[in-house]
Order: structure tokens, then C-alpha cells, then sequence
């Protein structure tokens, strides 16, 4: 609180609601309240490199690439590399 940052996290588990907009929505939503309520200054994300759909997603809301944590997760038998995302508000 002290910093006047957050992270966000989602995941739209059911197949058939993915690619609705709902994501973005939901997104977007948040970071209005979190400018304009909580008086926050940054959001930070953690995203699969592989999950293009959501990277896109968070570039299309102005998040921008910081970082990236190599072969950091396990998924599906190998190792994804994980973006680090930080939108200032």
C-alpha cells in the first residue's frame, strides 16, 4: 500500500467463455478502479510467454515487457519462460 502498486492475476478457466472479450473487461475494470480508487500508481503481472493471447491482451492495455524469468514454470512437460509486465497508471 505504501508503494501504491498491486499485481494482477486472472485465468479464465472454462474453454468456451476464452476469446469473448470478458478477459479484457474484467482487466480493464480493475485498472480503472485501481486508478481512480485506490489512488494506485503501478500495476504489476506475471504471464506464460507461450499464453500469446493473454501477452496480447496485456499490451493491448498498455502494459509493457520488463522482464523475463527463463524456464520458470513447468507446464505440459517442459519449462515456459515467464514474462514480468508492469503498467504504470
Amino acid at each position: 500500500w505504501i508503494n501504491r502498486t498491486a499485481e494482477l492475476g486472472m485465468y479464465i478457466g472454462d474453454p468456451e467463455f476464452r476469446g469473448k472479450g470478458y478477459g479484457c473487461d474484467a482487466a480493464a475494470c480493475l485498472l480503472r478502479f485501481a486508478k481512480r480508487v485506490l489512488n494506485l500508481r503501478k500495476v504489476k503481472l506475471e504471464v506464460v510467454e507461450s499464453n500469446v493471447a493473454a501477452v496480447k491482451l496485456y499490451r493491448n492495455l498498455g502494459f509493457r515487457e520488463v522482464g523475463i524469468f527463463l524456464e520458470d514454470r513447468f507446464i505440459d512437460g517442459k519449462f515456459e519462460n515467464v514474462l514480468a509486465m508492469e503498467l504504470k497508471l
